[in-house]
Parts: structure tokens; sequence; C-alpha cells
């Protein structure tokens, strides 16, 4: 049985009905179908391979706590399940059975390019999403920016304190591992050390918030009724100043984006120590997944960081 067939089966079973399926092709790192049920009904799929099980999972977790919130609007989780049972070798204990992949199912929506109203209502929205005070930064499992995994965990409070050494550590550091594993240059790598050890004893404000987490400019866009929405989230409670890094980290939002959000939330003093400091965390993530491409223009951003230190 083939991707697509096993695909309807298991849609037919867990949500009743038949469903027609068809490849999207929208994702460089999983399957994407549109479905349509007899009725009308359509719905956006995800399919990944068995490993990519958690990534999905990880997107619906995140999907569920920003709904929670209702701040912002996301697709709902419809269904997930694993897909397409198989036989393996367990060695001494015989044959099993495993999943060969994962699917999630996620509401239908016929998505535009934002108009300034949309961003206007954006920025508002964000806003709200990022005034709700969290009582410790972190988050309760890894997710995944693009294909790579983020490690996370709880600090013990909402102390500024914590969000610096969580930074210089389970972010940075974290990545800073991955790279030397792939043979990272020691250049860069002995920068992001330096801005490692400039975050200790940091004692810059810090709010714990709600972000999204991977919020550039293809993870939001306009419903056919104006509303601004975002999806594939890799959500963390972190300073909101790292959501707008990355969203600001390859263009710039609409203006009316801006002002609404400023109303909520004024421009820190050290607004761009924080962007560049965000940003260098997302650009050895291009780093990883892309290539040297990235590399100088991450020396870059590290280079920011520790002159205004």
């Amino acid at each position: 049985m083939n991707d697509r067939a096993e695909l309807t089966q298991a849609l037919d079973e867990t949500l009743g009905g038949h469903w027609r399926v068809r490849a999207l092709g929208l994702s460089g790192f999983t399957a994407t179908y549109q479905a349509e049920a007899a009725d009308g009904t359509r719905l956006f799929i995800k399919r990944g391979h068995a490993a990519q099980k958690p990534m999905l999972q990880a997107e619906a977790e995140g999907l569920a706590a920003l709904r929670a919130t209702q701040t912002v609007t996301v697709p709902e989780v419809i269904g997930q399940r694993e897909i397409g049972q198989r036989e393996i070798d367990q060695g001494k204990t015989g044959q099993g059975l495993s999943a060969s992949g994962y699917w999630l199912a996620l509401e239908w929506l016929d998505l535009t390019r934002p108009s300034a109203a949309a961003a206007r209502d954006f920025g508002t929205q964000l806003a709200a999403l990022h005034a709700i005070p969290r009582p410790q930064f972190g988050w309760g499992s890894a997710n995944f920016l693009g294909a790579t995994r983020q490690e996370n965990a709880w600090t013990a409070s909402d102390d500024p304190a914590q969000w610096w050494a969580f930074f210089a550590e389970i972010r940075l550091g974290t990545l800073a591992e991955a790279l030397a594993r792939r043979g990272g240059d020691s250049a860069l790598l002995s920068r992001i050390e330096a801005v490692r050890a400039a975050l200790v004893g940091c004692t810059r404000p810090a709010t714990a918030a709600l972000i999204h987490g991977d919020l550039w400019s293809g993870n939001w866009a306009q419903r056919a009724d104006g509303e601004p929405v975002l999806f594939d989230p890799a959500v963390s409670v972190s300073d909101p100043v790292a959501e707008l890094a990355l969203l600001t980290l390859f263009g710039e939002p609409p203006a009316a984006f801006w002002s609404a959000y400023r109303a909520v939330h004024p421009e820190p003093v050290d607004f761009a120590w924080r962007l560049a400091l965000y940003q260098l965390y997302h650009l050895l993530n291009h780093v990883l997944l892309f290539g040297a491409g990235y590399r100088s223009i991450a020396v870059q951003a590290a280079e920011r960081v520790l002159q205004t230190a």
C-alpha cells in the first residue's frame, strides 16, 4: 500500500466517512496533503515517517497552547495518529509491530498575503499573547525549528537571571554542541562561547511570556475573512523580544504591525542588543540546516552582541 492509500485508510478509520487525499508538496520536512470528505469538509494533513512522530506531536502541543490563550488564531488540531503498521525484527523476542509513519490533521484554512489591516490585528494579538504573565521560563518538552530539535526545560521561576542562564545553556549551548559535532569552524564556536560567557550573571530584566517561537514571515498569513493566522510553532516561555528577532531577521513586518504591537510593548532601551542575541540563535540554526552560507552573518550577530554587552 502506498503512502496516500495508507493515509486515506487511516483517516477513514479515525475520523469516519470516506476521504479523498491529494498531495500538496508544501514542506521540506514532512509530506503534506489536502484531505476532503464527501460533505466538502477539508483538512490539511502532515505525514511524517515514524521518527518524525515527536515533531508532529510537538506541533500539535504548541498549537493547543497558543489556542488556549484566546489571543491569536491558529489552526485547530483535528486528529493525529500512527499509521501503516509494519512488522519489525525484535531479535530474540521475535516479530513485532511498529508504525511506519505518523500523521497530524489540522483544519483547512484558505490563506492569502496579509493586508495592512491584518498586520495591525496581528500586532495587537501578538502583543496580547506576550502580555500574559508566566511563572517560569522554558517549556516541558522538546520541539523543532525546521528539522532541528529544540531542547527545553523549565526554570525554577521567572527570575530574569534564570532566563539568561537558560538561553546561554539550553539555547546557545545546545546549538554550539551540534555545530562542534559537525566540525564547525573554531572562529564561530569561539564567538558563541564568548557570547555565552557574557550572559553569566546578566542583570538585564526579562519578562516570561509564551511565544510562538518560529515566527518568520512564512509562518503567518491572512484567513479569507481577514483574520491573521499563525502556524508551525516551536513554543516556549521566553523573552518576547525573542519572538521579534526571527520576525525581523530577513525582513520587516508591515508598519501597521509595529504601531499596534508597540502600543502595548514599547521598545526596550537595549532592543538592538536583544535582537542581535536572539537572531544569533536562529542564524546558528540556519548554519546547521542550510550550511556555511549563514556562517559570516552569524559571526556578525555575535560581534554585535559582544560590542553592546
